[in-house]
Order: structure tokens, then sequence, then C-alpha cells
């Protein structure tokens, strides 16, 4: 018996992590909660950036450019993903500090890593 809830997997191939130019799009709509983002072993330049964007609408899912406060896009390793329920005005917009992100359609990973630069992966973790 397969158990209902496992984590699954979406991964980007080093193919498409290339360049200063990065669009490419998830082969099928993923449907679930994001549990975490990992961006594998890579030589991107400190200036790179790389963007989770939902197909058509281009909202942000997730995003890290470096040198910000949430890390530098040429260190490797996983990100958990939560996001905050608060407003603009940073009220707390529902009694709690963090949510679920869901995800339910085709995804873009675009951005840029530096001319000639490339990574190994970049893998999308939900249940």
């Amino acid at each position: 018996m397969v158990r209902e809830n496992r984590v699954k997997a979406y991964r980007f191939s080093s193919d498409d992590l290339v360049g200063d130019s990065i669009s490419v799009y998830t082969a099928w709509p993923l449907n679930g909660l994001l549990q975490s983002v990992q961006i594998m072993a890579n030589n991107y330049t400190a200036t790179g950036s790389l963007l989770l964007v939902t197909s058509g609408t281009g909202e942000v899912i997730w995003s890290i450019a470096s040198g910000t406060a949430t890390g530098n896009i040429s260190s490797s390793g996983t990100t958990y993903i939560r996001a905050t329920t608060k407003g603009t005005d940073n009220s707390n917009q529902s009694g709690l500090s963090y949510a679920e992100i869901p995800l339910m359609d085709v995804y873009q990973l675009k951005g840029g890593v530096g001319v000639n630069k490339s990574g190994a992966g970049f893998n999308i973790y939900y249940i």
C-alpha cells in the first residue's frame, strides 16, 4: 500500500540551469503543498537570482537573489518554505505566523545565474 501523502519531487536538470537568462517550465501542473526548494551544487555568480512563478499570472511563489538577507544563490542547500501571513502594514492576517503555500498550476523557473555558469539541479518538493 502506498501512503497517500508521500513527498513528491519535481526536478529541473542541469541542462535547464545555464547562463544569464533561465526560463523553463514544469512539464505538468504541480498539485499539493510546497515543502521545500533545493538548489544543487553550482558555480553561479554572486549576482544571480532565481524565481519560481506561476505560469500565466506571474505570481512569485519563491525567489532568491544573491546578497539578500534570504541567502546567496551561489550556495547550495535546501530551503523549507512557508508563506508569511503578515499584511503590508505588518499586521497578522490570520492569527498564525506562517501558512502553507499551495501549488496548483504549471510553474516557471526564471532568472539568471551568470554567463557560462551552471548548476547541477533545482528540486521542488511538495506533498
